[in-house]
Protein backbone atom coordinates (compact mmCIF):
# COMPACT_ATOMS: atom_id res chain seq x y z
CA UNK A 1 0.00 0.00 0.00
CA UNK A 2 1.31 3.43 -0.84
CA UNK A 3 0.86 6.59 -2.85
CA UNK A 4 0.86 6.44 -6.65
CA UNK A 5 3.91 8.16 -8.13
CA UNK A 6 1.99 9.82 -10.97
CA UNK A 7 -1.43 10.17 -9.35
CA UNK A 8 -0.75 11.02 -5.71
CA UNK A 9 -3.65 8.71 -4.86
CA UNK A 10 -3.57 5.68 -2.58
CA UNK A 11 -2.84 2.44 -4.38
CA UNK A 12 -2.28 -1.14 -3.23
CA UNK A 13 -0.46 -3.83 -5.18
CA UNK A 14 -0.41 -7.57 -4.54
CA UNK A 15 2.24 -9.77 -6.12
CA UNK A 16 1.10 -13.31 -6.87
CA UNK A 17 2.96 -16.22 -8.46
CA UNK A 18 1.67 -17.23 -11.88
CA UNK A 19 1.88 -20.48 -13.80
CA UNK A 20 5.08 -21.44 -15.56
CA UNK A 21 5.62 -19.62 -18.88
CA UNK A 22 2.75 -17.23 -18.13
CA UNK A 23 4.90 -14.11 -18.29
CA UNK A 24 4.38 -10.95 -16.28
CA UNK A 25 0.72 -9.98 -15.99
CA UNK A 26 -0.84 -6.86 -14.53
CA UNK A 27 -4.45 -6.98 -13.36
CA UNK A 28 -6.45 -3.78 -12.70
CA UNK A 29 -9.03 -4.93 -10.15
CA UNK A 30 -11.04 -1.70 -10.38
CA UNK A 31 -11.51 -2.33 -14.12
CA UNK A 32 -11.40 -6.17 -14.07
CA UNK A 33 -8.79 -5.98 -16.81
CA UNK A 34 -5.68 -8.12 -17.40
CA UNK A 35 -2.70 -6.74 -19.35
CA UNK A 36 0.33 -8.84 -20.29
CA UNK A 37 3.64 -6.97 -20.11
CA UNK A 38 4.82 -7.48 -23.68
CA UNK A 39 5.71 -5.20 -26.60
CA UNK A 40 2.11 -5.23 -27.89
CA UNK A 41 0.90 -3.58 -24.68
CA UNK A 42 3.52 -0.79 -24.56
CA UNK A 43 2.04 2.68 -24.94
CA UNK A 44 3.52 5.53 -26.96
CA UNK A 45 6.07 7.34 -24.77
CA UNK A 46 5.11 10.65 -26.41
CA UNK A 47 1.74 10.37 -24.65
CA UNK A 48 3.21 9.20 -21.32
CA UNK A 49 6.63 10.88 -20.86
CA UNK A 50 9.28 9.76 -18.35
CA UNK A 51 7.69 6.39 -17.62
CA UNK A 52 7.03 2.98 -19.11
CA UNK A 53 3.30 2.43 -19.52
CA UNK A 54 1.25 -0.50 -20.71
CA UNK A 55 -2.42 -0.66 -21.49
CA UNK A 56 -5.27 -1.45 -23.80
CA UNK A 57 -8.28 0.65 -24.67
CA UNK A 58 -8.72 3.08 -21.72
CA UNK A 59 -6.97 0.93 -19.08
CA UNK A 60 -3.38 1.92 -18.24
CA UNK A 61 -0.68 0.99 -15.77
CA UNK A 62 2.23 3.39 -15.47
CA UNK A 63 5.84 3.22 -14.24
CA UNK A 64 6.10 -0.55 -14.59
CA UNK A 65 9.87 -0.40 -15.11
CA UNK A 66 10.49 -0.35 -11.34
CA UNK A 67 8.71 -3.64 -10.72
CA UNK A 68 9.89 -5.23 -13.98
CA UNK A 69 13.52 -4.49 -13.05
CA UNK A 70 13.13 -5.98 -9.56
CA UNK A 71 11.44 -9.12 -10.90
CA UNK A 72 14.17 -9.53 -13.53
CA UNK A 73 16.98 -9.25 -10.96
CA UNK A 74 15.28 -11.96 -8.90
CA UNK A 75 14.84 -14.21 -11.95
CA UNK A 76 11.03 -14.10 -11.78
CA UNK A 77 9.46 -14.40 -15.22
CA UNK A 78 5.92 -15.47 -14.32
CA UNK A 79 3.93 -13.24 -11.98
CA UNK A 80 0.50 -11.66 -11.73
CA UNK A 81 0.43 -8.23 -10.12
CA UNK A 82 -2.96 -7.07 -8.87
CA UNK A 83 -3.59 -3.35 -8.52
CA UNK A 84 -6.30 -2.19 -6.14
CA UNK A 85 -7.31 1.30 -7.18
CA UNK A 86 -10.48 3.18 -7.97
CA UNK A 87 -10.75 5.25 -11.13
CA UNK A 88 -7.04 6.07 -11.34
CA UNK A 89 -4.04 4.87 -13.29
CA UNK A 90 -2.02 3.23 -10.54
CA UNK A 91 1.73 3.48 -10.40
CA UNK A 92 4.24 3.02 -7.65
CA UNK A 93 7.73 4.09 -6.72
CA UNK A 94 8.78 1.95 -3.75
CA UNK A 95 9.00 -1.84 -3.69
CA UNK A 96 9.42 -3.82 -0.49
CA UNK A 97 12.39 -6.14 -1.08
CA UNK A 98 11.39 -8.89 1.40
CA UNK A 99 8.01 -9.16 -0.34
CA UNK A 100 9.72 -9.55 -3.72
CA UNK A 101 12.25 -12.05 -2.40
CA UNK A 102 9.45 -14.25 -1.07
CA UNK A 103 8.28 -14.73 -4.69
CA UNK A 104 11.58 -16.13 -5.95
Amino acid sequence: KGIGLRTGKEVTIKLNPAGENTGILFYREDKSYLIKADPCALLNPDNFPRRTSIGKEDVYIHTIEHLMGALSILGIDSNTTHFLATGISPSYSVLHLPDLQSLS
